[in-house]
């Protein structure tokens, strides 16, 4: 071969060398966002709010006025749809439906063992039939009742159910649990049909063991009737999607959020500071009719954990990042319905000029 063949082959070289870097970048170069007429309006609205009690406005406030307050807890656990709000009360050992205007409409108080019966209600949920599901906790059983309180039917928990925060369904009469995965082979959330165990789904992230195995799970779970199920969890600020049988991720890290440290150490006093020093995921909502989520973190002050700031994150269900809203540390939703977020607001402890104030529902709208 002589010289000009030797050169004429670099060149050739040097060209498809160029040509694969180019094309490399071009398959990772990010892909251009393009929001619909609804998410840019929502997205103008969040950066002009700037705040929560901006962004969001009162729509109702229904008081709980017929409803004794020794059958609820200070801090019961609320799910609700458009058409009933459950309140779950594990330590009253109840569960409360109510019409979308405070009335009692019927009361599920089954202490016990037996079918139907439950030792203590770790977290509750509800479907679009209106049909109502409990996990117990000192059971290891999932039960379904409907709306008027009739047992349906029990299902015992096969895996992890030490650990179990949280909870929702979707139409197709699937369950799925939220909690921390233990072992190296299961996930996030474990999905139940009637029949039982079917699978696990969102992978656990490496580096956090000890946290899964201390129980630190903050976070929740939710369902889109149009979009499938929602996570969100501690150990990263992305949300986990499952939407007809396929796993996706996504979510933008803002400057204010500071990842939780990995270890290996697991001392519950270092893995308690690593967690206030941390932005810590409260809760996933969904609202504006099932097309908008809303995740709650918060992140401590350094010289105090006592002091907090709090913020909402909004997405479309589509992932895409609609910006975030500071929040006030008083307010506390405590779930949605599709539409709309609820905050439970307790009775007081006292009564002032001699009335007595009932504990009430804050319903609150884009």
């Amino acid at each position: 071969m002589n010289i000009k063949d030797i050169n004429n082959n670099i060149k050739t070289f040097t060209i498809i060398i160029v040509g694969i870097i180019t094309l490399l970048n071009g398959c990772t170069k990010e892909e251009k966002i393009t929001l619909n007429k609804h998410e840019k309006m929502i997205k103008i609205k969040v950066k002009k709010s700037g705040s929560a009690s901006s962004f969001f406005t009162h729509k109702d406030t229904i008081a709980l006025n017929g409803i004794n307050e020794n059958l609820f807890d200070a801090a019961p656990i609320i799910k609700a749809n458009l058409k009933i709000i459950v309140m779950f009360n594990p330590l009253s050992k109840n569960i409360l439906i109510l019409n979308r205007s405070g009335k009692l409409l019927s009361k599920i108080e089954k202490d016990g063992d037996g079918p139907g019966e439950f030792r203590f209600i770790q977290c509750g949920t509800l479907d679009t039939n209106n049909n109502i599901y409990i996990y117990d906790h000192v059971l290891k059983r999932i039960t379904k009742y409907d709306a008027k309180g009739k047992y349906i039917f029990s299902l015992n928990v096969k895996y992890n159910s030490d650990n179990i925060r949280k909870m929702t369904c979707d139409n197709n009469g699937y369950i799925y649990l939220f909690h921390a995965p233990i072992t190296g082979n299961d996930g996030f959330v474990s999905i139940y049909n009637n029949k039982g165990f079917v699978k696990f789904i969102f992978d656990p992230i490496k580096g956090f063991e000890p946290y899964y195995k201390r129980g630190f799970l903050d976070g929740g779970i939710i369902f889109s009737k149009n979009d499938g199920i929602f996570a969100t969890y501690i150990f990263s600020y992305k949300i986990a999607k499952y939407s007809k049988g396929v796993v996706t991720y996504f979510g933008k890290k803002l400057p204010i959020y500071k990842p939780l440290k990995k270890s290996r150490n697991d001392n519950h006093n270092i893995l308690t500071n690593n967690y206030y020093k941390s932005t810590i995921i409260k809760s996933l909502f969904i609202i504006d009719n099932s097309r908008i989520l809303v995740q709650e973190f918060m992140n401590f002050n350094p010289t105090s954990k006592y002091k907090m700031h709090k913020n909402l994150v909004l997405y479309s269900v589509s992932g895409v990042y609609l910006g975030v809203l500071s929040m006030n540390k008083y307010i506390n939703f405590n779930c949605s319905d599709g539409k709309y977020l609820i905050q439970f607001i307790p009775p007081p402890f006292k009564t002032y000029n001699n009335i007595n104030l009932k504990a009430k529902l804050i319903i609150y709208k884009i």
